[in-house]
């Protein structure tokens, strides 16, 4: 498991950054409560799916060390707004809604683990995603395709993800932001798989 120290250089290497910039970045999130307290030396705490998640969002967006925290914040609060889980063309899930039994995915708390529920914040879905929470029903890191598009101005995100014929489709945005508005012009962050799998090899190392 990465402590503090190891997942900044991760994402310094990942990003193209140099280790003194991450570093601070990930004292300003943890200053704000936003990263695990994660100590120095051998007794330092591990690095959880969040804490990854929260770095590197702030590193694909360029965003500073004073405006961090809050940019992080606007992001992993937003809420489950809509979803789908397609069977081929067949909707076999909605956020709300109990999955058939023997579906491919149960995504509600008792057809998954208690406690963890999917309608939730981005944040807690993403880092329980790359935590490998959902490993036993969402078999993506050899053959799934992920994608998760974030819109500033709302801000608002799409998360979508398939495998083996399924699609998985999640749409979240802040608290009171219609995700269907769409502004002249807005800047978009766009994290794709195989960044995922390299938070997941962070979280494991």
């Amino acid at each position: 498991m990465a402590n503090s120290t190891n997942m900044a250089v991760a994402l310094a290497a990942i990003f193209g950054q140099t280790l003194t910039s991450v570093e601070g970045l990930s004292r300003a999130l943890k200053q704000a409560g936003l990263r695990t307290d994660g100590g120095k030396g051998r007794g330092a705490s591990n690095m959880v799916g969040q804490d990854t998640f929260n770095l590197a969002i702030v590193l694909a967006a360029g965003v500073g060390m004073t405006a961090a925290p809050a940019f992080v914040r606007n992001v992993i609060d937003m809420e489950l707004k809509g979803g789908v889980l397609l069977q081929g063309e067949q909707a076999v899930w909605a956020p709300g809604n109990q999955p058939p039994r023997g579906s491919t995915l149960g995504l509600m708390k008792q057809d998954l683990l208690p406690g963890v529920e999917i309608t939730s914040t981005l944040g807690a879905f993403m880092g329980n995603w790359i935590d490998g929470l959902f490993d036993a029903t969402l078999p993506w890191k050899d053959e799934g395709i992920a994608n998760l598009e974030v819109g500033l101005s709302g801000p608002w995100a799409d998360f979508t993800l398939e495998w083996a014929g399924n699609r998985l489709e999640l749409g979240f945005a802040a608290q009171g932001a219609d995700p269907r508005a769409e502004p002249d012009w807005e800047r978009r962050i766009i994290l794709r798989g195989n960044l995922f799998r390299k938070l997941v090899q962070i979280v494991e190392a």
